[in-house]
């Protein structure tokens, strides 16, 4: 089965370096193609299809907001031809409240004015999820669930009025809200009885497998579009079903977000859904631990510096196979650095797994083949922004091995 279904990433490390240095040169010029810093025009490669933005993030850009209202998505992160940006209302991030906390023409207008090729409309989210429901009509689920579907049909429509009001050129998506198969049909319909001609599906994230295709086969069943993303929709496993079943496009921040978050992990190998602990090297002025030991005077930031200093090199020795590099006294040096703060036994150990298997050897990304074992190190914004770039590439590689291993033969499907 050849794949069709776009992913698009959420999280990537060039984002805020870009996006900082857009704010810093709003007023002077906009950095040429010839100055770009993204890895994925650095280092070229199939790493995702897309980008997605939330409005609920909208903090995270703070002081930015001139510079892509200036130029645009497309132009500030230099996304190439066959990359697409979607803006997103970000409805988990007010998930607490009782109503969205933005209007649809604010989110309307963030997204003309940063210049999104797609947009979704703005929505709140079903606070659960309980199929049993259908059995006895939509009314029977909880008062709340129904306000919040109701509400976010609603509010739909007042969104694609301010698409026409402020002449949006985006491609607008029906954000599509429920609790149950039927409840999310009825969004569907609603959807695209005002017009809708694209579809999203959210609040499906924590859901089993099996209860997300159903809700992507009961909207398709529904309601006939063009396009339907699922928002949030990461199921390796099932991806071919999900593009079988009709979803055309789905968002995740897991290749990237777990690029940086925590060493454990944070390397994806070449085996489906594997993953290897990185190298973790504190680097003093960025470290809590440290901070707290110089407090104490148990440490100071230049022994932490000089030990973490030692370490890289010894790792770096090792990943370019340099004669008479030992792998224990690599370790050795990696303790001696963690016993500056704090690190289990079971992370060593890890640690160890890693750098005695080489993952990076057998990594065909050019993040790997360039920088070897680095990648493999949690130390610094550009080593997360590499692992990034090669955990996002691998994700493409996993994701191909799936439909080239899934049946067409009903009786041979996980579903």
């Amino acid at each position: 089965m050849e794949r069709q279904i776009k992913f698009l990433s959420s999280v990537h490390g060039a984002v805020c370096d870009v996006a900082w240095r857009a704010r810093l040169d709003a007023e002077i010029a906009m950095p040429s193609t010839q100055d770009r810093t993204e890895v994925w025009w650095q280092y070229g490669g199939r790493v995702f299809e897309g980008w997605l933005a939330s409005y609920g993030s909208l903090p995270v850009w703070a002081g930015a907001d001139d510079a892509f209202q200036r130029w645009g998505v497309r132009h500030v992160l230099h996304l190439r031809d066959d990359m697409v940006s979607l803006a997103d209302c970000g409805a988990f991030s007010w998930r607490e409240h009782e109503e969205p906390q933005a209007s649809p023409m604010e989110v309307a207008e963030w997204a003309h004015e940063w210049r999104f090729d797609w947009a979704i409309s703005l929505d709140h989210v079903v606070p659960d999820y309980d199929a049993t429901f259908d059995r006895h009509g939509l009314r029977s689920a909880p008062a709340e669930w129904q306000r919040r579907v109701d509400l976010s049909i609603r509010l739909g429509g007042e969104y694609l009025d301010a698409c026409v009001t402020l002449g949006a050129q985006f491609t607008p998506f029906g954000a599509c809200q429920g609790w149950s198969p039927q409840s999310f049909a009825k969004s569907a319909k609603a959807m695209r009885h005002m017009g809708y001609t694209h579809l999203a599906v959210g609040g499906v994230t924590g859901l089993p497998e099996s209860d997300m295709l159903t809700v992507i086969s009961a909207i398709r069943d529904a309601a006939d579009c063009e396009a339907l993303h699922v928002l949030g929709g990461t199921r390796l496993r099932v991806l071919p079903e999900m593009q079988r079943r009709g979803a055309t496009s789905f968002d995740s921040t897991n290749p990237g977000r777990q690029a940086f978050m925590s060493p454990d992990g944070a390397y994806f190998g070449v085996a489906p859904e594997s993953r290897w602990t990185c190298v973790s090297l504190p680097r003093a002025e960025r470290n809590k631990a440290v901070r707290d030991n110089n407090r104490m005077g148990l440490t100071t930031n230049s022994d932490v510096n000089a030990l973490s200093s030692a370490a890289l090199h010894a790792v770096l020795d090792w990943g370019e196979r340099k004669p008479g590099v030992k792998l224990d006294d690599v370790m050795a040096k990696i303790a001696a650095c963690h016993d500056t703060h704090s690190a289990s036994k079971g992370y060593l150990a890890a640690v160890y797994g890693t750098l005695m298997a080489r993952p990076w050897e057998a990594c065909v990304c050019r993040a790997c083949k360039t920088h070897g074992a680095y990648v493999a190190v949690f130390r610094s914004a550009k080593s997360a922004q590499l692992r990034m770039y090669h955990n996002n590439h691998q994700f493409q590689l996993w994701m191909d091995d799936q439909f080239a291993t899934w049946s067409d033969e009903p009786e041979r499907r996980l579903f």
